[in-house]
């Protein structure tokens, strides 16, 4: 009898102020690539030590009982991460979902996708936000199969913070009580 082999991915949840600022070079390196895409495909301009500052100052935002901050390891290493946080009544935004590099391909951004839905559930959630930017089409296609629509820009997103990026936002928005909304 062959036994299954162990599943290399595990996702843990981040529980400190402290565990959030421990990850501050993989937000770095995540602000580096958000920015410099920005930089390369609309020419704009943002320092990545902004928004990881931004975050940093008010991680109680990612973490029980407001929101939560998991972190994916792949085969031991940290390979990803993703969160969630307050958006409204029984409304929760998913922010910061990213798969290092090496990782993708692996389906890492789905499995942390629908872990942060399920965790969504978990709080009692019954509806979904995020935003990102029209190049991101690997991250906009998997939200779309998830079952995610596009709707207008929402009050709590940053991106409506910086005006020269919302003409290349997009904002999606997800019904946890729809059928649609299926882990897959």
């Amino acid at each position: 009898m062959s036994r299954a082999a162990p599943d290399p991915v595990a996702i843990r949840e981040l529980d400190t102020a402290g565990d959030i600022a421990d990850l501050e070079p993989l937000l770095m390196e995540y602000f580096r690539f958000i920015c410099g895409d920005l930089a390369k495909h609309f020419d704009i301009r943002v320092p990545p030590k902004e928004p990881v500052a931004n975050m940093l100052a008010v991680p109680e935002r990612f973490l029980p009982p407001q929101g939560r901050s998991f972190v994916a390891e792949l085969n031991g290493k940290v390979a990803g991460m993703v969160f969630l946080k307050p958006a409204g009544e029984k409304t929760l935004e998913i922010k910061r979902l990213y798969v290092r590099p090496e990782s993708r391909g692996t389906g890492l951004g789905r499995r942390l996708a629908n872990f942060v839905l399920d965790a969504a559930r978990d709080m009692g959630a019954t509806r979904v936000v995020l935003d990102s930017t029209k190049n991101l089409e690997e991250a906009i296609s998997l939200y779309k199969a998830i079952g995610f629509d596009f709707i207008d820009p929402y009050p709590s997103s940053e991106i409506v913070s910086y005006s020269e990026i919302v003409p290349h936002a997009v904002f999606m928005g997800l019904d946890l009580t729809s059928d649609r909304a299926e882990v897959l």
